[in-house]
């Protein structure tokens, strides 16, 4: 009989992996990931192009001036056009974020959740908890400290009334 469970060799975790389940992992660092074709070697089935995957990336990284829907340059009070706020010359066609943890990464264009880990500011090796609740343009994240002795990913059933309230955060 086999005592010892195989160890899971994920290397990516998802967003709906954080849905209504505060998840604590362990912070390395994070990477911006280019929005670009997916080249010939690309092991996905169905090949994109980096304008298919615009709706991925972090909002306002692409195009470097801002538009309206009729594809205007929006102005500034001062008349010159208005630089959207994350655009990187770079990155030309935008980009998301990589966030690295000890447990996998997590690669995301949510605008709400790098807004957090800007907030936070963690450093490498320190343990934080990750939560996302809503949907669509619902979607909340809450990203805060670990606190000691609190297990990783209890079920939603085992969080005590404290812990929920720094969960209630947005």
């Amino acid at each position: 009989m086999t005592q010892q469970f195989p160890d899971l060799k994920t290397e990516y975790i998802k967003t709906e992996d954080f849905q209504d389940n505060p998840t604590t992992l362990t912070y390395k660092g994070f990477e911006y990931a280019p929005n670009e074709d997916d080249g010939p070697d690309s092991k996905k089935k169905t090949k994109m192009t980096w304008k298919q995957k615009l709706k991925y990336c972090l909002k306002y990284t692409y195009p470097e001036i801002a538009t309206d829907e009729a594809g205007d340059p929006i102005m500034g009070n001062d008349g010159k056009p208005f630089v959207n706020r994350y655009y990187q010359a770079k990155y030309p066609h935008g980009y998301s974020v990589k966030y690295n943890f000890e447990e996998g990464s997590l690669e995301t264009g949510s605008l709400p959740l790098f807004k957090r880990f800007c907030q936070l500011q963690p450093t490498e090796g320190e343990r934080i908890t990750l939560l996302r609740t809503g949907v669509d343009k619902e979607t909340k994240w809450t990203v805060t400290r670990a606190k000691a002795g609190v297990p990783s990913a209890p079920p939603a059933d085992d969080i005590s009334d404290d812990e929920l309230a720094d969960f209630a955060r947005t």
